[in-house]
């Protein structure tokens, strides 16, 4: 058996280390490291059973393997001290052991190489990534992942790694490689594929869902930043996966790859700050948006428009800024939760697990742990809380929509019962919010004034409720008996009604005489009650009037305009003049017709010019029949 440990060595005597390794070892789990010392790493006892990761110490020379100055050089790592720059050139050699029998399924994993590389085994080339080069000129760089396989010899094996880099932050092998049989190198890298391509995907839609919410209600812009924040890190997951955008579009360059990776990562940070304060607006502080903007913008449009070479080297500056404004937005989500804001426990928590896998993303960047990237999968993960976030929004707003229905429902039958539904008819309008000042119609209608006879006589007798109480019992008679014959009440004046029906002039006459009758049975109730009985006065007038809105913005009321209205009003009058309890005018016998007037006894009392009108009005009285 050949010894499989963790990377490193083990203090017993430090148990959380132990357990920080054990951690590790989950991440990576499916990968072991062997141990690879002083540039070798003997296989002879591999089981092929399990892939093998190549950390470790290989041997390295700032240029090529027969020249002086070769050392001991950590991979993953940069070459920066022992090349004494992030850019040149060197080579990278492991000797790999077998026994006697090598396997025939062997294989190489390649990762990204920082930034143009030749791979040797046994001497001959079995892969280019980009073109080597010893000046920058010579140099093609590329981002390329792939698996060879090579053919093992009994004993030693030697595997050398050329790699040229002019313009990348970190030089040199910055990434694990493994070596396995090739089916189980080319099923994790399908597994990983599936993956990349998975978080890109559940990324690409969330984001897309995000954009559709804005879209629907713009007033809310926080679906749209974090619809940008999902995307921006669907791409970087494709950056750094184990599929790379090279390899599904091979026509972009390497210096469009690089802007994408660090793109993908400012501008993350800055629809993020956007994010938190459209969602957390109360407990987000007025600087946080200009540090944001300051920041994540200005290294966003160093990425768009300058070379890879000047940006680069401020990454670890721009990555502990991250970190700080995290820790910031930790706060604002804290202060969120003492708001008591909505949701703000449940973003904390999906935040912290989403922040946790940034800083591992910045770490394994810097080569701190060997743990793989995790950001994409920690937004998957934020997106879950967040929606949970919004399932508890949606639920509670839903509620709340609910409540408010019910509340417009008796708010506007309430409504009704001040302003008619047949007003908003009249207007062409659905609901009494759309009522606006100034609206009018234009329409015939028959307009009746009902109205006690000594009123002011009969009210000095009764204290103040049971004058009200009188009235309410009264009206409540008589407002059914207008409705069911096709008229509505338009105002209530005291001990009067004032009535319109719309339909045919009979309607009005109709009324009248039912209205005569719900008098007498009232009055049979009022003389077995002890009350004394009491006397109604009608007048009813057909013409064409205006109906609408008066009054000012604060307050409005609607009503009807017109010389009808003037008239019914003087003929209602007009009944004590004539003793007599129902008057209508001539111009309600026309409408009627004379096949229909002749169904009522009518008599005919003659002209009367009232006040307000020149015309005078032709004033017939009404009788109420056995049959009305």
């Amino acid at each position: 058996m050949i010894p499989i440990a963790l990377s490193g060595r083990i203090n017993n005597n430090e148990p959380m280390a132990l357990w920080i390794r054990l951690f590790f070892l989950i991440l990576t789990v499916g990968s072991l490291s062997a141990e690879v010392q002083n540039g070798v790493l003997d296989l002879s006892h591999w089981d092929g059973r399990r892939t093998i990761s190549l950390d470790g110490e290989w041997h390295f020379s700032p240029r090529a393997l027969s020249e002086q100055g070769s050392s001991e050089l950590s991979v993953p790592g940069v070459w920066d001290k022992a090349n004494k720059s992030a850019n040149g050139w060197g080579t990278y050699s492991l000797t790999i052991l077998f026994s006697d029998t090598p396997p025939r399924d062997f294989a190489l994993s390649v990762p990204a190489v920082n930034s143009a590389a030749d791979i040797f085994w046994n001497q001959d080339k079995v892969l280019s990534i980009g073109r080597f080069g010893q000046t920058p000129e010579l140099t093609v760089p590329q981002r390329k992942t792939d698996v060879v396989s090579l053919e093992p010899q009994p004993g030693k094996n030697l595997l050398e790694i050329h790699v040229a880099n002019w313009g990348d932050l970190n030089g040199g092998l910055t990434e694990s490689f493994h070596v396995g049989t090739l089916k189980k190198l080319l099923s994790e890298r399908s597994s990983g594929i599936t993956l990349s391509v998975f978080l890109f995907g559940c990324l690409f839609v969330m984001g897309i869902y995000h954009w559709g919410l804005f879209g629907h209600r713009p007033s809310d812009r926080s679906p749209l930043w974090f619809g940008f924040v999902s995307i921006l890190l669907g791409v970087r997951g494709l950056v750094f996966g184990p599929i790379y955008l090279a390899d599904l579009a091979p026509w972009l360059d390497w210096q469009t790859m690089m802007k994408l990776m660090y793109l993908t990562f400012s501008a993350t940070a800055l629809f993020f700050v956007l994010f938190i304060r459209d969602v957390f607006p109360k407990s987000t502080p007025r600087w946080f948006i200009p540090a944001g903007l300051l920041g994540a913008g200005l290294y966003s449009l160093m990425n768009l428009f300058l070379p890879v070479a000047f940006y680069s080297p401020f990454l670890h500056p721009f990555q502990l800024y991250v970190g700080a404004m995290g820790i910031v937005v930790i706060v604002i989500l804290v202060l969120a939760i003492l708001h008591k804001e909505p949701g703000s426990i449940l973003f904390l928590v999906g935040f912290l697990l989403f922040f946790a896998t940034i800083v591992n993303d910045i770490l394994k960047t810097n080569f701190f742990i060997p743990t793989p990237y995790l950001s994409p999968m920690g937004l998957v993960i934020f997106l879950v809380f967040q929606s949970l976030v919004m399932i508890k929004k949606f639920t509670e707003a839903f509620a709340d929509s609910e409540r408010y229905s019910r509340h417009l429902v008796r708010l506007n039958s309430s409504l009704e019962r001040f302003i008619p539904r047949e007003v908003l008819s009249f207007l062409q309008k659905k609901s009494i919010v759309e009522i606006e000042l100034g609206d009018h119609c234009e329409q015939p209608m028959s307009v009746m004034f009902a109205d006690i006879r000594d009123f002011t006589t009969l009210s000095e007798s009764m204290t103040p409720e049971q004058n009200f109480k009188f009235i309410n019992s009264y009206l409540r008679r008589m407002g059914p008996v207008v409705r069911r014959h096709g008229g509505f009440v338009d105002k209530y004046l005291g001990d009067g009604i004032m009535a319109l029906f719309p339909g045919e002039a009979h309607h009005a006459v109709d009324a009248s005489l039912a209205l005569r009758v719900a008098l007498e049975e009232y009055n049979l109730h009022r003389s077995r009650s002890g009350y004394a009985t009491i006397r109604m006065g009608i007048g009813i007038h057909r013409g064409v009037l205006m109906l609408g809105t008066i009054g000012e913005n604060q307050r409005m009321d609607s009503t009807v305009i017109s010389d009808t209205v003037n008239a019914a009003s003087r003929l209602e009058g007009l009944t004590k003049k004539f003793a007599r309890n129902i008057l209508i005018s001539g111009e309600t016998m026309e409408a009627m017709g004379l096949e229909q007037s002749s169904e009522y006894q009518v008599e005919y009392l003659g002209e009367e010019t009232v006040k307000g009108r020149t015309k005078p009005l032709k004033v017939y009285a009404l009788e109420v029949s056995q049959t009305a």
